[in-house]
């Protein structure tokens, strides 16, 4: 009989203790979302972009390109992607 109310003792303060824990986590967690949602809010942005970008375009043509585009090989009218084989006209 006292090793029954000493077993329903400490359950019902397991569940107590069990219930404050889950408070205290859950407090916790809303705090942590409100501050990491402060901070990424007040965060100031870091763009870090390239100087070649910002340079200034030039206007002039670049002829040693178009000589090199003129050159490349130009593809097989028909071609069979799915082989990777250039088919031949006799299909």
């Amino acid at each position: 009989m006292t090793k029954h109310i000493v077993n329903r003792y400490y359950r019902q303060k397991l569940k107590k203790s069990i219930r404050q824990m889950a408070v205290w986590i859950l407090i916790a967690s809303i705090i942590w979302t409100v501050f990491s949602i402060y901070s990424a809010l007040n965060k100031a942005a870091e763009i870090s972009i390239d100087k070649e970008i910002l340079n200034p375009i030039s206007i002039k043509f670049d002829v040693d390109t178009l000589k090199q585009l003129e050159q490349r090989q130009k593809l097989p009218k028909n071609i069979n992607w799915l082989d990777n084989e250039a088919s031949s006209s006799s299909r």
